[in-house]
């Protein structure tokens, strides 16, 4: 099959019947907040604002109440939330984030997630990332209404990065927001282009976006945009603001990842590539190696939160074991709750040397060499060949066990290891 074809039969948007029944619950809890927030603003954001919802079991509606001048938006709006789902009973969860918000589940399959936002007259004078998303929706929206079929070319977008664990800008993901392919689909005109544009970036190599057309050469926004902002893969000049990069939170590695897909996807069309899959551990276990399994587990807020704190630990543990072991491949598997499952696939390294003192040290060389037996002079230091068990996961429960204090110190309530051997 062609893109084309396969592109044309899939339709990852919501039936005119979920859309209109979704639309009477979402305009009912804004009448409702709205009457109780007095002079703040609600308005609908989010994917379902700027008509580029993805159809899914469960949707998430991003409420937000704009607040003018300064003050305790969060404590206003917690006792405004409350009242009202009292009212339509709904049950409220407070939750932390760069400006902490309250998830509302409004009963199966819908979740409100409301969020203090300050009013302000333009982008350049936000103090929080929330307080663009008014601007957003509405640049987006205008795209929209110049071309409808750009919302079912989002929506592909965001299907085929979600399956491929590309989609957020999440610290444990390092991905594409949902803005930011909506920034690069609307540039490029539909997701077969953006494919096809994207492929074609070399490994190293910065791509550089400007869909508003804000500056006049792609050398004015380098020197426009300050360095922190254009470390990685990807510079979108945000068109609600041209001093922000809309794709700062894309990693390199995730960038390769997403173009290994779409390469694999303009070779193949298929719709599979638009399904989510598990990790393959059984085809981990075939690779040459050991593959070792390290189970993990925090008492921090389930999103965001618990998944960056994973994600690090994970990361450390591998910088560790890479002193005693190459590590072949790793992969981070997030729960979307409180859990993670690493898995490593290991070769122990044939000599591992530890470094001693300096020659000129005399009495730090004496007991060194009094302390390890073997060693040896080499570069201006002494050294000793490491023992260590070269078993995988043996060495990796040891290090656990000698480790607890630094464990727990990282955010981690349980960690357990086991060797994945295939069938």
């Amino acid at each position: 099959m062609s893109v084309q074809s396969v592109l044309k039969e899939l339709n990852f948007m919501p039936s005119r019947e979920e859309t209109v029944a979704l639309r009477a619950k979402v305009k009912e809890f804004v009448a409702a907040l709205q009457k109780q927030v007095g002079k703040a603003q609600v308005f609908v954001g989010g994917s379902f604002a700027k008509g580029t919802l993805v159809k899914k079991e469960k949707y998430d509606v991003d409420v937000f109440v704009r607040f003018s001048g300064k003050g305790d938006f969060v404590g206003r709006l917690e006792k405004v939330v409350g009242l009202v789902a009292g009212k339509l009973s709904y049950s409220v969860t407070r939750l932390h984030g760069s400006r902490d918000y309250f998830e509302v589940a409004a009963g199966e399959g819908l979740v409100f997630e409301v969020v203090p936002v300050e009013k302000v007259a333009r982008p350049a004078l936000a103090e929080n990332v929330t307080d663009l998303s008014y601007f957003h929706v509405n640049w987006v929206a205008k795209a929209l209404r110049a071309d409808r079929n750009l919302g079912r070319e989002i929506a592909l977008a965001k299907t085929f990065t979600r399956a491929q664990g590309v989609y957020g800008a999440e610290s444990y993901i390092q991905g594409l927001s949902g803005y930011a392919l909506e920034c690069l689909v609307i540039y490029y005109g539909s997701f077969e282009k953006m494919a096809k544009a994207l492929v074609k970036v070399k490994k190293g190599e910065r791509l550089v976006l400007d869909p508003a057309k804000l500056y006049r050469s792609k050398s004015e926004i380098g020197f426009a945009l300050n360095e922190a902002r254009q470390e990685g893969p990807l510079v979108i000049v945000d068109p609600t603001w041209k001093e922000r990069n809309a794709g700062a939170a894309l990693s390199f590695g995730a960038f390769e990842k997403l173009q290994a897909a779409l390469r694999a996807f303009l070779k193949r069309p298929s719709v599979n590539h638009f399904e989510k899959k598990g990790l393959n551990v059984e085809g981990l276990a075939r690779l040459k190696g050991e593959l070792v399994a390290l189970h993990l587990e925090t008492d921090r807020q389930a999103g965001d939160i618990a998944g960056t704190k994973l994600k690090k630990f994970a990361l450390f543990v591998e910088s560790v074991l890479g002193q005693y072991f190459e590590v072949r491949r790793s992969e981070f598997v997030y729960s979307d709750e409180q859990s993670a499952d690493v898995y490593f696939v290991l070769e122990p390294r044939k000599e591992v040397l530890r470094r001693g003192p300096r020659v000129s040290m005399k009495d730090a060389v004496g007991a060194f060499q009094k302390a390890n037996s073997g060693s040896f002079e080499r570069g201006g230091f002494w050294w000793v060949k490491e023992d260590f068990d070269r078993k995988g996961s043996a060495w990796l429960r040891n290090w656990l066990g000698n480790n607890k204090k630094l464990v727990g110190e990282m955010g981690l309530t349980k960690t357990s290891v086991r060797e994945v051997t295939s069938a």
